[in-house]
C-alpha cells in the first residue's frame, strides 16, 4: 500500500488547481451553456436552464472554489495528523482481512452439506422468480431514468437531478450496462437484479453471522418469495443497491462493534455514502445503522469503549462528508433543496400528512402483503414481534428502525411512497426467520421435519406470487405493441406524438428496435406523417397530445383511426404544407 506522503504531496495542488478551474469556470455566459445542453437534449431545447437557473449555478461554482481553497489549505495544516491516521488505517486494513478470512473459513468449517444444499436451492428459487420478471415490459420510471438520464454523457447524469428518478449511481450502472450488452429490458434491469441477488446472499450471511445458520435459512426462505423484493430486483431502479450496502452494512457494523477496527469504520462510512448516491432516501437505513452501532458499541462497554464510540462518531461524519463529495455536481447545479424535496412528491405539509397518513399507510401494508395478504401480514407482524421479545439483539435493531426513521418522516412532513420503504421487509422478514428458527428448536423438530415445513412455507409464499405477477406492476405492454405498428409504416420525416406518461416507454421501445428517439422530436414537415398514440386508460385526449407535442391542429388532416390496442389507440394524419 502506497504510503500517505505519496497520496498527499500532490493535493493541495490538486485542490488549488480545481478551485481555480471552478472560478473560470464560473464566468462562463449563460449562452454557451445553454447551446452545449441543448445539443445534448432529445428535443434540442433545454428550457429549464433559464438566465436565473445560470446566475445560480455561477453562485454555487464559486462556493465551491472557495471550500477547496480552504480544504487545500486545511489538508496541509493537518499532514502530520492525516499520515498517522493512514499508519493507523493500514495496520487496520490487514487486521480487518485476517478477521474476514478467518469468518469465511469458519463459515466454510462449520456449513454441512445439508445446510449449503438448502442455501442454493432457495437462492436459486429466488433468481429464478427474479429472472421471469427480466423481460416483462418497462414501467414508466425505468423507461424515464433510460432514456432521460442514461442516454446522456456522464458528467450530466451526475448532475442533473431535476427529477427524482435519476439515482445517480445507479444510472451510471444502468448506461455502462446498456453501452456494453445494448439497449433493452435486460440490459438495464442488470445492475438492480445483480444488487437483489447479492442482497439475498448478504442477509443470509448476515443473519446466520449474527443469529445462527438456522435463522438464516429461514430469512433466506421469506425474502427469496417476497414479491416486492422479487419485483423490485427485477426493475430498473436503484432500490435494490441501497438493500445490498445496508445488508454488507450490517456485517461490517458486527465487525466494527466487536473489534473497534477502524478499517471497518471507515467501510461503514463509503458503504453508507454509495447507498446514499444510489438513492437519498438511504438515509433511513443509514441512521438505523448507525444508531444501531452505537447502541451496540456502548453496551458492550469495557475499556475501549469510549475510543470505539468516538471512531463510530467519526465514521458518521466521514459518511457524510463522502456522500457531499458525491453529490457535489448536483448541490452545485440545484442546491441542497432539490436531494430533499421535489415537486413530484405531492404537497407537503402538517395538515396533508396528518389527513393522508392512514392512506399512506395503507399503501405501504398493500405493498408488502399483496400476493397473500393474510399470509405475509403474519410473515410481518407476528415474525419480528416474537423476534423483538426472544432475542435482545433483533429488539434493539428493531428499535434502532423506529428511532432513525420515524423523526425524519416528521420533519419532511411526508411519508415516502411504499417502493422506499422495501428495505425494512429485510430486517422485518430476517425477524421472522429468527423466530421460526427459535420455535422449530424448541419443539424439538427433526432435520427431515424442518426441511418438510421450510418447503411447504416456501411453496406458500411462490405460488400467490407467481398467480398475481402480472398485476403488480404498471407495465406498459402496449408501448411495446404500439412501436411496432408504428415501425412498419414509419417514413423518413414522419413525426411520433404522444402524451406524458407513454413518451418515455415508446421512445424506450422506439430506441430498442432501431428507430432512435428523433421521430418523436423532430419538427413537422409538410407532406410527411403524424402518428398520434392515445392512452385510452388514464383518459388522454387528442388536443392534449398536440398540445404538447406543440403542433396546431390546424396545420393536419383529418386523424385515422389505424390500431386500437389494450391500453392505446394510434392515429394517422397527414402533415399539410
Amino acid at each position: 500500500m502506497r504510503s500517505l506522503r505519496a497520496l498527499l504531496r500532490p493535493l493541495p495542488v490538486s485542490l488549488t488547481i480545481a478551485a481555480l478551474a471552478c472560478a473560470v469556470a464560473s464566468f462562463l455566459d449563460h449562452a454557451s451553456i445553454k447551446h452545449a445542453l441543448d445539443a445534448r437534449s432529445g428535443d434540442g431545447d433545454v428550457e429549464s436552464y433559464t438566465a436565473a437557473f445560470h446566475a445560480r449555478v455561477q453562485h454555487h461554482v464559486r462556493v465551491l472554489a472557495g471550500v477547496l481553497l480552504v480544504c487545500a489549505s486545511l489538508s496541509v495544516l493537518l499532514h502530520a495528523a492525516l499520515q498517522r491516521g493512514w499508519q493507523h488505517l493500514r495496520l487496520d486494513a490487514g487486521r480487518f482481512r485476517t478477521d474476514l478470512s478467518a469468518w469465511a473459513k469458519q463459515v466454510k468449517r462449520t456449513m454441512g452439506p445439508g445446510e449449503a444444499a438448502a442455501v442454493l436451492a432457495l437462492v436459486a428459487a429466488g433468481t429464478g422468480l427474479r429472472v421471469a420478471l427480466l423481460r416483462d415490459a418497462v414501467i414508466y420510471d425505468e423507461a424515464f431514468t433510460c432514456t432521460y438520464y442514461a442516454v446522456r454523457p456522464w458528467y450530466i447524469a451526475i448532475s442533473d437531478y431535476s427529477y427524482p428518478n435519476n439515482h445517480i449511481l445507479h444510472t451510471l450502472l444502468v448506461k455502462a450496462s446498456m453501452a456494453l450488452f445494448g439497449w433493452g429490458e435486460v440490459q438495464a434491469r442488470m445492475p438492480a437484479f445483480s444488487a437483489g441477488l447479492l442482497a439475498m446472499i448478504a442477509c443470509w450471511g448476515w443473519v446466520r453471522t449474527a443469529y445462527g445458520a438456522g435463522a438464516a435459512l429461514w430469512a433466506l426462505v421469506f425474502v427469496a418469495f417476497s414479491g416486492p423484493l422479487v419485483e423490485y430486483s427485477a426493475l430498473a431502479r436503484g432500490y435494490s443497491m441501497t438493500w445490498l450496502f445496508l445488508l454488507v452494512g450490517l456485517l461490517i457494523a458486527r465487525h466494527f462493534i466487536r473489534t473497534g477496527n477502524r478499517f471497518s469504520a471507515v467501510l461503514l462510512a463509503l458503504i453508507n455514502a454509495l447507498g446514499m448516491w444510489a438513492v437519498p432516501t438511504m438515509l433511513y437505513g443509514s441512521l438505523m445503522l448507525y444508531l444501531h452501532t452505537f447502541h451496540g458499541i456502548w453496551k458492550r462497554g469495557g475499556e475501549e469503549g469510549p475510543a470505539h464510540l468516538r471512531r463510530c462518531i467519526a465514521s458518521g461524519l466521514t459518511f457524510a462528508a463522502i456522500t457531499l463529495v458525491l453529490y457535489l455536481p448536483v448541490l452545485v447545479v440545484y442546491g441542497p433543496g432539490q436531494l430533499l424535496y421535489d415537486d413530484t412528491m405531492g404537497p407537503r405539509s402538517w395538515t396533508h400528512f396528518i389527513g393522508s397518513l392512514g392512506h399512506k399507510l395503507d399503501e405501504v401494508g398493500v405493498h408488502f402483503t399483496q400476493e397473500a395478504p393474510w399470509t405475509w401480514s403474519a410473515v410481518l407482524v407476528a415474525g419480528p414481534v416474537l423476534a423483538a421479545i426472544l432475542v435482545p439483539g433483533h429488539r434493539r435493531l428493531m428499535a434502532a428502525l423506529v428511532l432513525a426513521t420515524l423523526p425524519v418522516v416528521l420533519l419532511q412532513h411526508m411519508l415516502a411512497p411504499p417502493r422506499v420503504w422495501d428495505f425494512v421487509l429485510w430486517i422485518l422478514l430476517s425477524g421472522a426467520g429468527i423466530a421460526c428458527n427459535v420455535l422449530v428448536q424448541r419443539a424439538r423438530m427433526p432435520i427431515w421435519a424442518r426441511s418438510v415445513l421450510g418447503a411447504g412455507l416456501a411453496l406458500l409464499l411462490a405460488v400467490p406470487f407467481l398467480h398475481d405477477r402480472p398485476g403488480r406492476a404498471n407495465r406498459f405492454e402496449e408501448a411495446r405493441a404500439t412501436v411496432d405498428v408504428i415501425r412498419q409504416g414509419l417514413g423518413p420525416h414522419d413525426r411520433v406524438a404522444v402524451y406524458v406518461m407513454w413518451q418515455s416507454p415508446i421512445e424506450f421501445y422506439m430506441i430498442k428496435e432501431g428507430m432512435g428517439s428523433a421521430p418523436l422530436y423532430r419538427p413537422t414537415i409538410p407532406g410527411a406523417q403524424l402518428w398520434l398514440v392515445l392512452g385510452t386508460e388514464d383518459g388522454t385526449r387528442m388536443d392534449e397530445v398536440l398540445r404538447f407535442a406543440r403542433i396546431d391542429p390546424a396545420t393536419l388532416s383529418a386523424p385515422k383511426n389505424i390500431g386500437i390496442l389494450p391500453r392505446s389507440m394510434i392515429f394517422a394524419a397527414r402533415i399539410n404544407g
